[in-house]
């Protein structure tokens, strides 16, 4: 629970119907523990970071390889987890702004298909001081699963699709000709502004050397 993690416990009948009583009695010692511990769980869970789960996206761009999909959940799952952030997940089955404000940070991970209802939540959303991280092929799927020439997120992020890059490896380098965190000056200087519309990737690079080649595994799309 402090690290992030989760249990699923599953018990399969066996051909007769019969459940096996050993699995039984380490599911009960199991939750025995727990309830004996929850004191120490009771608080209010610290929500730094919402990650969007796309039923949808799962059935309908995944359905004939869902893991592809599944790995863009987990691993945004995976980097909560190593950074100590605090998360927690958000559906699009049940989606509402109330849910949305939980969340200082919502992550679309590779979310293919959005509604127009989701959108219009998201847009709520930011206007009312949310940051969307959007990652992947995130709204570049119609509501079956067919491609869309642009993103239906396409106003929200303020960019025009050009192209899809082939594969799921793919290597990106930060432009070292773009002021980052050590170039105070010019990041506050207004023609800067305008000679570089990306000043703000300076809140990725912490930690990265600007111009470093490394390697991306996943669905990746250029604006």
């Amino acid at each position: 629970l402090a690290h992030g993690a989760f249990v699923t416990m599953i018990d399969k009948t066996a051909y007769d119907g019969w459940l096996d009583p050993v699995a039984y009695e380490r599911f009960g010692a199991l939750l025995g523990e727990a309830r004996s511990k929850r004191d120490h769980f009771s608080q209010k869970p610290v929500n730094e970071v919402g990650i969007y789960f796309s039923a949808r996206t799962r059935d309908w761009v995944g359905r004939d390889q869902a893991s592809n999909y599944f790995q863009s959940v987990q691993g945004t799952h995976k980097m909560c987890v190593f950074e100590h952030l605090g998360f927690g997940f958000l559906f699009d089955e049940n989606l509402s702004l109330e849910a949305l404000k939980k969340f200082p940070v919502v992550c679309l991970p590779n979310t293919g298909i959005l509604s127009k209802n989701e959108v219009h939540l998201l847009r709520q959303y930011t206007e009312d001081g949310g940051t969307l991280l959007i990652t992947g092929h995130s709204g570049l799927y119609d509501l079956r699963g067919r491609p869309l020439k642009d993103s239906i997120l396409s106003d929200l992020i303020g960019a025009k699709v050009k192209s899809r890059l082939k594969g799921t490896d793919n290597w990106v380098r930060f432009n070292p000709g773009i002021p980052l965190e050590n170039d105070h000056q010019a990041r506050q200087s207004a023609d800067a502004q305008k000679e570089y519309p990306n000043h703000r990737l300076k809140d990725l690079t912490v930690n990265i050397r600007p111009g470093w080649p490394f390697l991306i595994k996943g669905a990746a799309v250029v604006y």
